[in-house]
């Protein structure tokens, strides 16, 4: 009997175990039923150029991009590859988009800017588990579609006088429309010597270069590798950090330079000396909020970079058309041609990120650098177009033209400058050398600066002949001759 009583004790106490098993089974179950049947679930996405605010702010959403973009289109598939939401929309500052997706799960988020044709400009990927907790959701553009170089032609004249990455909307008179593809440069860094055993390395960032658009290794940029290689001494690593500058987004290049340093950095046990030029010192400060990175950096030297943007930045990205009510507008159109034909600029979406007023990431504490600003005299603009139209427009005569236009526009605060930048914006974190009589150009590879930036880097003076002249850099030592680099692995 009380075996008996025991026995069922047990079984009824197994009963009620497997009772309450099926029971939460069954509302596990109805709470997962109910879940996916109560409707469908509102995400907010958002998406971005660059991770950067402040130039989002600047130019917001795809605007930079002119009248290249017609309309975006916003898919999201699930995981068997069906279409749950779609959206297209013409509005191309449009950002923000609410979705209503049936239920969680795991979805791919895709994103595209296409043109008049149907073809992709630029598109952004994401693959994101959505569920209870997720509100929203961030997707950055990081596929670039190759697109043309538009030039504009001017009444009589047989080549083309203003070249931009897009049609422009056209603040002069002109004749016609003619484009070619061409295709970006991807970032890389280059070894161009290596470093005898114990000797340091330096590498050289370049700016913003328009005339990438006839290919890689511009004469700028084969001019500040060949006078770098020509006057640091023996023994001295030189590395050359080349990226397309006139549409990707600068922090898409920047996480290339961190990897590529620290990686380096890691085999070769030392740190870097880093020379960044006009553009190239905002590239490196988004790199510079790496930690990884910045444990590679011995010191750094920012030569002629808008640090807070320049005037000419926001002639470039701003409606031409806008200024024409005013009495001197004549002769602003010219120097902007005039400019634009010398290769000063050409339009291009990332001047987004050199206007005026625009804030990037801060040089973190701890960074030792050093600023060199230029400053070359302002003259009377009219003489100086007069002069372009009579006897031909170079690039030194373009920069003094940038200049006078500068303070002709945005008044005499901006009459100190190098040509492109602002003498409060190359010196606005400090620790600045002014070289009165450079120019922009000059601050990227003429000897004097070089022979400076050596002597900060290691506290040694080079023996430069020549080092007082000044503009040597513009053509001497520029040949036809194509580099053969090999990207650092």
């Amino acid at each position: 009997m009380g075996r008996g009583s025991k026995t069922m004790k047990t079984k009824a106490v197994f009963l009620v175990i497997v009772l309450l098993v099926v029971v939460s089974l069954f509302t596990s179950c109805t709470s997962t039923v109910l879940k996916n049947d109560a409707g469908k679930v509102s995400v907010t996405l958002l998406v971005k150029t660059t991770d950067n605010e402040e130039v989002e702010k600047v130019s917001p959403g795809l605007t930079a991009y002119g009248d290249l973009v017609e309309k975006v289109i916003v898919t999201v598939r699930n995981e068997q590859g069906d279409v749950v939401f779609q959206q297209s929309t013409l509005d191309k500052s449009k950002s923000t988009f609410d979705l209503e997706l049936p239920g969680y799960g795991k979805f791919k988020f895709t994103v595209e800017a296409v043109d008049s044709s149907g073809a992709i400009v630029m598109k952004g990927e994401k693959e994101q588990v959505v569920d209870s907790t997720t509100k929203g959701i961030v997707l950055y553009y990081t596929t670039f579609n190759p697109y043309g170089t538009y030039y504009t032609y001017y009444k009589a004249y047989v080549i083309p006088i203003y070249k931009a990455l897009y049609r422009i909307i056209p603040f002069f008179e002109y004749s016609s429309f003619d484009s070619t593809s061409w295709i970006r440069s991807t970032p890389s860094l280059y070894e161009i010597r290596k470093p005898y055993s114990g000797y340091p390395s330096i590498v050289l960032i370049h700016g913003i270069d328009s005339s990438e658009i006839n290919g890689v290794w511009t004469d700028y940029k084969k001019d500040m590798i060949q006078k770098w290689n020509k006057y640091i001494p023996a023994g001295y690593g030189l590395y050359f950090f080349a990226y397309p500058t006139l549409d990707v987004p600068l922090d898409y290049s920047a996480r290339v330079l961190a990897q590529s340093i620290s990686t380096l950095g890691s085999t070769m046990r030392t740190k870097f000396y880093f020379f960044a030029h006009s553009m190239g010192g905002l590239l490196l400060r988004y790199a510079l909020q790496d930690s990884t990175f910045r444990s590679y950096v011995a010191k750094v030297v920012f030569s002629g970079t808008p640090h807070i943007g320049s005037p000419l930045g926001n002639l470039v990205v701003m409606n031409k058309n806008n200024l024409s009510n005013r009495s001197d507008w004549t002769l602003i159109k010219d120097s902007l041609i005039l400019a634009n034909m010398a290769g000063v600029f050409v339009e291009a979406p990332n001047y987004r990120y050199l206007v005026y007023g625009v804030s990037h990431p801060l040089i973190p504490s701890g960074v030792i650098y050093k600023t060199f600003a230029g400053v070359v005299p302002t003259s009377d603009l009219g003489s100086l177009v007069s002069s372009a139209w009579s006897n031909g427009i170079t690039n030194v005569l373009g920069h003094s033209i940038v200049a006078s236009l500068m303070v002709k526009v945005f008044g005499a605060d901006f009459s100190k400058s190098d040509g492109a930048v602002p003498l409060q914006s190359a010196s606005a974190f400090g620790n600045t050398e002014i070289l009165y009589g450079y120019t922009h150009a000059d601050l990227a590879s003429n000897p004097t600066v070089i022979s400076k930036a050596f002597y900060f880097f290691f506290g040694k003076t080079l023996s430069i002949d020549d080092e007082k002249l000044l503009g040597s850099n513009n053509t001497e030592g520029a040949t036809d001759t194509k580099l053969e680099l090999d990207a650092v692995k």
